[in-house]
């Protein structure tokens, strides 16, 4: 592709899921010589975002707007033909609103997570849960390297 591209699409090439949904619009793409292009997390920086910050959701650069979560899927979908009229619909005010909030607090923040448990493996670590304020459970003999302490019925009646 030699022309400058109408739209650059920012997605996270280690997500499964978000690797299938781009080669499906890649293929279509191609196949009709659409102007353009798909970059992988390491391309952050030229959109100004980091590569966690880019992890989180879709992003697109579009006539030098950066878009993100559903506005970035349509307009995506509106340089696709057979994606326009699913722009349209999405892009109506009631289904705009509801496919923002699905997208933006239940398909993001899932996938995100399933991202960070893929690094976390991939380096050996353990992903801690964000500290929440509650009060945790105290366990007898829970230090590393002592057994815990446990009691039968019996012994609890005692």
């Amino acid at each position: 592709m030699t022309e400058k591209p109408a739209a650059e699409i920012l997605y996270n090439e280690t997500c499964p899921v978000c690797a299938a949904e781009i080669a499906h619009y890649r293929a279509h793409a191609e196949a009709r010589a659409l102007p353009l292009a798909f970059l992988p997390l390491s391309e952050a920086a030229r959109f100004g975002l980091g590569e966690e910050e880019a992890a989180r959701r879709l992003h697109v650069l579009k006539a030098g707007r950066l878009l993100s979560g559903v506005p970035a899927f349509l307009a995506l979908w509106e340089e696709m033909p057979r994606f326009r009229p699913l722009a349209r619909v999405v892009g109506l005010p009631g289904v705009r609103h509801l496919a923002a909030l699905v997208y933006d607090f239940i398909l993001a923040p899932a996938l995100y997570a399933a991202h960070r448990r893929r690094q976390a493996r991939s380096q050996g670590l353990a992903i801690r849960p964000p500290e929440t304020g509650a009060a945790q459970p105290v366990v007898e003999g829970a230090e590393v390297g002592k057994p815990r302490k446990t009691r039968t019925a019996s012994q609890a009646k005692a």
